[in-house]
């Protein structure tokens, strides 16, 4: 009997064992999901639709279930792709003034602050489990998501790129079958290429573009080395931008405390300083700068160019928008890691439902 009772423990913790072992993670969660991204587009359109139409936090959630919410975008953006990354962490109910109040340039309504030095140090004081939304805004453009583990354990990156490449792609441990020139997890910027050269037929009466560049009137020639590149981009200019920032923050990797602090943030800090300072001035881009967007991003920054004026490209475009770098913090409340995973599974699952993503 003992010898009975004794197996049938044993059985129960194996099982438990099992069990336990079997739940996924956040990071395993958002993972799945990620091959959904550029259809999950369509979550932050719903969300603020929503929450337009609720009274507060509470009825956001009730609300939700009046509505069908159906995974239909056709393609991926950095800010669609972080929308649905943050409520998987946090739930529905915690971005109710983030969507209530959306506004993709000035954010403070909506929670965010330009304060960011005071948000990173209150961030790095602290050994909680916190999720960083991050945002360049006007016409340097990202928005991206910072995983703080707790006790210091590191920190995890969740971005996309418009254009460029899925978070699929940068969560991916490889990057074999995922380039497609068109339509790819990793692709070509051929929406950029497409409004460069619309710009540049309109400038010109139709007399050049892209592919006949000899046409251009002789006071574009400054702009010849930034033409030329967007022209000729190819596959292998894009997997190289985009291994740069991959191969170090990509790939689900965990980032060291001191990388991100001593590395990762610096690099950040410089971008947001020159940006701020010279936006519109004519002070000719720096490679220094240029280099660190892709090293974090993955991708080029397109409205600059080394050695060009900082505001030469912006000048053609809508430069009614200056610069702005926002930062929103949220701790997670769940308490032990165990308990975000369940958490992090029951906001998955009211975006999309398990059988769809989960197999």
């Amino acid at each position: 009997m003992f010898f009975k009772s004794s197996l049938i423990i044993v059985l129960a913790f194996l099982c438990f064992i099992s069990i336990t072992s079997s739940k996924l993670s956040c990071l395993e969660i958002i993972t799945k999901l990620s091959s959904f991204d550029k259809c999950l587009s369509s979550r932050h359109a719903f969300k603020v639709n929503l929450a337009s139409k609720s009274r507060n936090a509470n009825s956001f959630i009730k609300d939700q279930s009046n509505y069908n919410y159906f995974c239909n975008g056709t393609y991926f953006a950095c800010g669609l792709t972080t929308s649905w990354v943050t409520e998987v962490f946090e739930g529905l109910k915690a971005q109710y003034n983030e969507c209530k109040f959306y506004n993709g340039f000035n954010g403070e309504a909506a929670g965010y602050s330009t304060d960011y030095d005071n948000i990173f140090n209150t961030m790095g004081s602290l050994n909680f489990h916190i999720i960083l939304h991050l945002r360049h805004t006007g016409l340097h453009d990202h928005v991206w998501t910072v995983e703080q583990l707790p006790y210091r354990e590191g920190y995890r990156i969740y971005q996309s790129y418009q254009d460029v490449y899925s978070l699929k792609a940068w969560l991916s441990q490889n990057l074999t079958g995922l380039f497609e020139p068109e339509n790819g997890d990793i692709m070509l910027p051929s929406k950029t290429k497409i409004m460069i050269n619309a710009k540049i037929e309109e400038m010109t009466n139709g007399t050049a573009s892209l592919e006949n560049l000899e046409a251009l009137p002789s006071i574009f020639e400054p702009l010849m080395p930034f033409l030329k590149y967007i022209r000729d981009i190819n596959q292998t200019t894009v997997l190289e931008h985009f291994k740069k920032a991959w191969e170090k923050y990509g790939q689900s990797k965990i980032i060291s405390h001191s990388e991100f602090w001593n590395e990762y943030l610096p690099k950040l800090r410089k971008i947001i300083n020159f940006l701020k300072e010279n936006e519109t001035s004519s002070v000719p881009f720096p490679e220094e700068i240029y280099n660190h967007w892709i090293e974090l991003y993955g991708a080029t920054d397109n409205v600059v160019y080394p050695g060009l004026p900082t505001n030469v490209l912006t000048k053609l475009l809508d430069a009614s928008k200056s610069y702005r770098f926002e930062a929103l913090s949220r701790l997670l409340f769940a308490g032990m890691n165990s308990d975000d995973d369940d958490q992090c599974l029951k906001n998955a699952n009211l975006i999309m439902a398990e059988s769809r993503w989960n197999n």
